[in-house]
C-alpha cells in the first residue's frame, strides 16, 4: 500500500521500545537485547500522531512525534532525545555494551507490533512515487556477488564482457580489489573499490561482498541446513566470526561514512571516510546481513534467507528488531530466501519466472539478466519490474534507496 499524507490531527500517545546491540562478536543470543525506553524513574512517553490510529492499523503504520513526556521537541531534539534515552537506558538496564549502536521503535505493548518512530520533517520527506531504486546501484552489487562465486576454486564470473559490468565496476578497465578471503572456515569474500561515474550519478563505493551457495558444493548445501537451524536456535557458526573479521578488517582500512551506517550506530572518527556497503547471495546474504546488523554498515542482498534476531526462546513470537539497513532484493517462489523463517529487514520483491522452478528462481544470474538490466534501462519495465515492495519510512536511504519511502505490498494495483 503505497503511503499517504497523515489525515489525523488527533494527539495520540505511545511507548518506545530500545534495542542495543553489542559493540563485540558474540553469539547471536547474545547480540541484541531490549528493554522499555526509560526516563528517570518512568518509561519515557511520546505524543504526536500515529499515521493510522485505527485499531486494526498494522502495515505501514509510523508514529510521528512531537512532544517526548509532554515536552515539544524540534525534529533535531526529538531524535538526540530518543537516542540519549535509549543509549541510558540500555546502560543501566542491560549493560554498557549494548549502549553504543542502538536503534528503537513506537509500541504500546511487550509483544505487539513495533513501528518507526519519524519526526514530523521525516514524515514529509516520504515520497509516493515508486521510483526509489537506483538500479545502476543495485547492478553494482548484483556483480559483486556473482563476482564472488569466482573466487573458490573452479569459480566462473559470467560478466566481463558485459558493457554494464565494465561500465559501473571497472577503474581504468580493472576491477580494483582491495582484499580477498579465501576459504577460512569456509568463507570467501572480497573487497572491492567501485569508481564515481558523474554521467552515472555515482559515488566511489567500497563493496565487500560473501561468496553464496553453490548449488554443486554439498559443502554449501551442508551449511545452508545448518543456518536454518542456527537461526532457529540463535547459535553461532565459525564463518560468522570469520566474516565478521574480514568486514572489520576493511572497515580499518576504509572508514565508513555516516551515510553507510544505519542511525543509532556510533561511526568512529577518521580523517576520511568513505562509502561501504555490503552485499551477498544466497549464504552470501545471509553472511553479509549478520555482518551489518553488528556493524550497523549499509547491506544490500539478494535471495537472502531470513535472518531473525532474538535474545531468549521467550521471545520467539514476539517482535525482533527490524532491520533498517538491510534491503533484500528476491524473487517469489524462491526456496531458500523463504527459509529460514522471519525477515525482519526491508524487502523488493519480484515475480516469479515462468514455471515457478525454485532453482530458477534462485538464481542470481537470472536476476541480473531478467530485471535488473532492464530496470536500469526502464524502471517501469513491465516484465521485470518488483511486484511487491516491503520497505519502512526508517529504511536507511543511500546505497540503492533513492528516498524515505513507505511501501507495504503490491506495486501493481491497478495496472
Amino acid at each position: 500500500m503505497l503511503d499517504s499524507t497523515p489525515q489525523t490531527t488527533k494527539q495520540d500517545t505511545t511507548f518506545v521500545q530500545s534495542y542495543g546491540i553489542h559493540t563485540g562478536f558474540v553469539p547471536r543470543s547474545q547480540l541484541i537485547k531490549k528493554n522499555w525506553m526509560l526516563a528517570g524513574d518512568d518509561y519515557a512517553k511520546l505524543q504526536g500522531h500515529w499515521h493510522d490510529n485505527a485499531l486494526t492499523a498494522i502495515y505501514g503504520n509510523y508514529f510521528v512525534v512531537e512532544k517526548i513526556n509532554g515536552v515539544e521537541v524540534s525534529d533535531a531534539q526529538a531524535l538526540a532525545t530518543l537516542e540519549e534515552l535509549s543509549r541510558v537506558t540500555l546502560a543501566q538496564q542491560i549493560g554498557p555494551q549494548y549502549s553504543n549502536n542502538i536503534s528503537f521503535f513506537a509500541s504500546d505493548r511487550s509483544v505487539g507490533w513495533e513501528y518507526p518512530i519519524l519526526t514530523p520533517a521525516q514524515a514529509k520527506e516520504i515520497s509516493t512515487s515508486l521510483d526509489v531504486i537506483a538500479y545502476n546501484k543495485v547492478l553494482r552489487y548484483a556483480f559483486a556477488s556473482a563476482y564472488a562465486y569466482s573466487l573458490e576454486p573452479g569459480g566462473t564470473f559470467a560478466y566481463n564482457d558485459e558493457p554494464l559490468y565494465q561500465k559501473l565496476m571497472l577503474t581504468n578497465g580493472k576491477l580494483e580489489i582491495i582484499d580477498t578471503l579465501l576459504n577460512v572456515d569456509g568463507v570467501y569474500a572480497f573487497a572491492v573499490k567501485v569508481p564515481a561515474i558523474a554521467s552515472e550519478g555515482l559515488e566511489e563505493e567500497v563493496i565487500i561482498a560473501y561468496k553464496g551457495t553453490n548449488p554443486f558444493n554439498t559443502g554449501d548445501l551442508y551449511e545452508d541446513v545448518k543456518l536454518f537451524f542456527a537461526n532457529l536456535a540463535e547459535t553461532d557458526i565459525a564463518w560468522q566470526r570469520t566474516a565478521f573479521e574480514f568486514c572489520q578488517r576493511i572497515l580499518e582500512q576504509y572508514p565508513a561514512n555516516q551515510a553507510s551506517v544505519a542511525p543509532g550506530y556510533q561511526v568512529p572518527e577518521a580523517s576520511t571516510s568513505h562509502n561501504v556497503v555490503l552485499t551477498g547471495h544466497s549464504l552470501g546474504g545471509y553472511t553479509a546481513v549478520d555482518s551489518g546488523v553488528r556493524t550497523g554498515i549499509q547491506t544490500r542482498v539478494f535471495a537472502s534467507p531470513g535472518t531473525k534476531i532474538i535474545d531468549t526462546y521467550a521471545r520467539y513470537f514476539a517482535n525482533t528488531m527490524r532491520l533498517r539497513n538491510v534491503i533484500n532484493f528476491r524473487t517469489d517462489y524462491d526456496p531458500i530466501s523463504s527459509s529460514a523463517l522471519r525477515h525482519d529487514e526491508n524487502e523488493v520483491e519480484f515475480p516469479a519466472f515462468p514455471g515457478n522452478n525454485l532453482f530458477v528462481n534462485h538464481s542470481l544470474e537470472n536476476m541480473i539478466k531478467e530485471r535488473l538490466i532492464p530496470l536500469y534501462h526502464n524502471w517501469q519495465d513491465p516484465t521485470a519490474r518488483p511486484s511487491q515492495l516491503f520497505i519502512t519510512p526508517d529504511a536507511s536511504t543511500g546505497a540503492g534507496l533513492k528516498s524515505r519511502t513507505n511501501v507495504w505490498g503490491s506495486t501493481t494495483k491497478g495496472d
